[in-house]
C-alpha cells in the first residue's frame, strides 16, 4: 500500500521536469489508443466475420449432403427431421421476354425451405408467396442482381424461359434442349454479390424434370450451434453403409474464412505495434524518473527501504502508467462498440451492407485489457533493477 503511494506521488511530484511529464502523458496516450483501437477493430472484424457466417449459412446450410435421392430421402426421415431439406442445382440459360438472355445457377427448393421464407429477405408480390413455385405454372426467385440485370420485376407479371443444356435427342436425333416458362414472384437479396448475380430458386419438382442427371442432387441442413455441423459430418462419415459426401460451411468457404482471419490476425500484429511504441515510451519514462529521483533512491534506502521494495516501486510505476491507458482507451473502447451495437451505422450501398456490423469478443477484450498492463510492467523491469542496485554511500559521500 505504501508503495502504491510513493509510486503515484513520484509520477504526480510537481518538481519533475517538464519533459518527464510530457513523456508520461505520450506513454498514457499511446496506451490508451493502442487499446482502444484493439477492442473497436477487432470487435468490427468480427461482426464482418459473423455477418459473413450467416449470411453464408443462410443461403447454403450449415450441413451440406450430397449422394443418392433415396439415400438422401432415409436420411432426412431419420436424423434430419424438420431440419434437413432437398435441393437439385443445375445450370441453365434464363430468356427474359426483350430475348435478354443469361446463363445462371439454378436451385430448385423443396416446400417448407426456410430459404422461401420472408426471413431470408425474400420479397414476394401482394398475392403470391412461395407455394407459387410450386403451381402448374410456376413461379421463379431471382437473385436482387439478376433481376436488375434481365430487368424484371415480380410486380410486373415477368415471365422467364429457362431453357436446360440437358435436353433429351428428337426424333431425327438432333438435341433438344428441354424449356420451362417461369412467372416471376419474388426477388432474394442474399447479401453476397456472387448469389445475387448467379442464381435463381425453383420448385424442387421442376428443377428435377429439368436437370435429371445434373448431378447436383443434395439436402441442406440447419443446426442449433457451429460446432454441431463438425459433428455431424463425423457421425455420417462413421457410419458403415454411407456413401455420399458431407461438407460444412466452413469446408465450402475455407478460402474465404483464413482470408478474414489472416486479415484480423495482421491487424492485431499492426495496432499491437501501438502498444509496443508506448511500452518503449514507458521504459524511457522510468529511466528518466529513476535518474531525476537517484537522491530520493538513496534516501529511502538509508531509512530501510531493501532493494526488492525500490525493485517493485518502479514497477508498480510502470503498472500505473499502464493500467491508466489501459482505463482510458478501455472505456472509450467499450462505449464506441455499445454504441454502435446499439445505434447502427450506416454504410453507402457499394458496401452491400445496410450497417456497420460489431461483435465484441467477451475474451478477446479481456486479453487485451489484461495484457497492456503487464507489457507495461514488464518494461518496468530493467530500469526498476537499476534503481535497486545503487549503494548508498557513494552517492552520500559526494552530497
Amino acid at each position: 500500500m505504501i508503495l502504491s503511494w510513493l509510486a503515484h506521488r513520484t509520477l504526480r511530484s510537481k518538481r519533475r521536469p517538464l519533459f518527464v511529464t510530457l513523456l508520461s502523458l505520450i506513454g498514457i496516450g499511446g496506451m490508451a489508443l493502442g487499446v482502444f483501437s484493439l477492442i473497436v477493430v477487432l470487435s468490427v472484424m468480427n461482426g464482418f466475420e459473423k455477418d459473413f457466417r450467416e449470411r453464408i449459412v443462410g443461403f447454403n446450410g450449415a450441413l451440406t449432403v450430397r449422394g443418392e435421392e433415396k439415400e438422401l430421402r432415409h436420411l432426412q426421415k431419420s436424423d434430419f427431421a424438420n431440419r434437413g431439406f432437398l435441393f437439385v442445382e443445375g445450370e441453365g440459360i434464363l430468356q427474359s421476354a426483350d430475348k435478354e438472355s443469361i446463363g445462371v445457377r439454378v436451385r430448385g427448393l423443396e416446400k417448407g425451405d426456410p430459404r422461401l421464407d420472408k426471413k431470408f429477405e425474400v420479397r414476394y408480390t401482394a398475392s403470391e408467396g412461395a407455394d407459387s413455385l410450386f403451381t402448374d405454372e410456376p413461379g421463379i426467385i431471382l437473385g436482387q442482381e439478376l433481376a436488375a440485370t434481365l430487368g424484371v420485376h415480380p410486380d410486373f407479371e415477368d415471365k422467364l424461359l429457362l431453357i436446360s443444356p440437358l435436353g433429351d435427342i428428337g426424333p431425327n436425333g438432333d438435341f433438344v434442349p428441354k424449356l420451362r416458362q417461369f412467372r416471376v414472384i419474388g426477388i432474394f437479396k442474399s447479401g453476397f454479390y456472387e448469389y445475387d448475380t448467379k442464381y435463381a430458386l425453383i420448385g424442387y419438382p421442376e428443377a428435377k424434370r429439368l436437370f435429371p442427371m445434373a448431378g447436383g442432387e443434395g439436402m441442406m441442413v440447419s443446426v442449433n450451434s457451429w460446432q454441431e455441423a463438425n459433428l455431424l459430418k463425423k457421425n455420417l462419415e462413421g457410419q458403415p453403409l454411407w456413401a455420399g459426401h458431407v461438407e460444412t460451411w466452413q469446408g465450402q468457404n475455407s478460402k474465404l474464412f483464413q482470408a478474414l482471419r489472416m486479415e484480423r490476425v495482421g491487424m492485431f500484429l499492426l495496432l499491437a505495434m501501438i502498444i509496443l511504441i508506448a511500452t518503449i515510451t514507458i521504459f524511457g519514462i522510468l529511466s528518466l524518473i529513476i535518474l531525476d529521483k537517484v537522491r530520493d533512491v538513496v534516501l529511502l534506502k538509508a531509512i530501510g527501504l531493501t532493494k526488492s521494495r525500490v525493485r517493485k516501486l518502479f514497477i508498480l510505476q510502470g503498472v500505473q502508467i499502464g493500467l491508466k491507458g489501459t482505463a482510458w482507451g478501455g472505456s472509450l473502447g467499450l462505449f464506441v462498440v455499445i454504441l454502435l451495437s446499439l445505434w447502427h451505422l450506416p454504410l453507402p450501398s457499394s458496401y452491400y451492407l445496410d450497417y456497420l456490423p460489431v461483435s465484441p469478443n467477451f475474451w478477446q477484450i479481456a486479453l487485451i485489457l489484461v495484457t497492456a498492463p503487464l507489457l507495461a510492467a514488464a518494461t518496468g523491469f530493467y530500469p526498476a533493477g537499476e534503481a535497486a542496485k545503487l549503494e548508498i554511500a557513494p552517492l552520500l559521500r559526494y552530497e
